[in-house]
């Protein structure tokens, strides 16, 4: 065989070789993460369904060097929320109740705005953009709906961080309620805002 062939054909068999072994270091799915997948979709299945609840817990709010906290009380129903807030983030009291297409405000002094957005409400009334429409969602571990999102998993298939919408949501720790295992710290950033609620009873 010609010097020059053999040496050309050597080297292609190198690089094909080569390129064989590539593929086979290409990470594959391990069973865990397998697992955890599925069971996220297990989860975010059975999440979805739950329509009517009640949480109570504690939220600090830090904006530059402006940082307030403060209690709250948020029921949930089809098509009808309501969350009341204490302490310096509601300046005393503050009550939003929602329903489609109008949401109410009330003060501790009685006065109430509406609005037909509840992050336009909020707004005005806080200077800061809160999104309290995703994170209906988001509070129960879940991605909100119709928008791109990115996250990653626990090995027991449930979120340890999401990003949508702009914000960065880690899900520090979870809790048993009932028969569910929902969130019980949520730690939420954006460029302008850090937020973090301490979810203490779960109904």
């Amino acid at each position: 065989m010609n010097l020059s062939l053999r040496t050309g054909l050597l080297m292609l068999l190198a690089l094909w070789l080569g390129g064989c072994a590539q593929l086979a270091r290409q990470p594959e799915p391990t069973a865990t993460g397998v697992q955890a997948a599925a069971e996220f979709l297990r989860r975010q299945a059975d999440l979805e369904t739950m329509t009517h609840w009640q949480l109570a817990g504690k939220l600090g709010i830090r904006s530059g060097d402006q940082a307030v906290s403060g209690y709250f009380n948020w029921q949930e129903a089809p098509e009808h929320y309501l969350v009341q807030v204490s302490g310096p983030v509601g300046g005393g009291s503050m009550q939003i109740e929602g329903r489609p297409g109008r949401v109410i405000l009330r003060d501790s002094d009685g006065r109430s705005r509406e609005a037909e957005n509840v992050e336009m409400l909020l707004k005005s009334e806080t200077g800061w953009w809160l999104p309290l429409s995703l994170l209906r969602y988001w509070i129960r571990g879940i991605p909100a709906p119709a928008l791109p999102e990115r996250h990653s998993l626990d090995p027991q298939g449930r979120i340890s961080l999401l990003e949508q919408a702009g914000w960065k949501i880690s899900y520090a720790s979870y809790r048993q309620a009932g028969a569910r295992e929902l969130p019980e710290k949520i730690v939420l950033d954006t460029d302008h805002l850090h937020i973090t609620l301490l979810l203490k009873a779960w109904q």
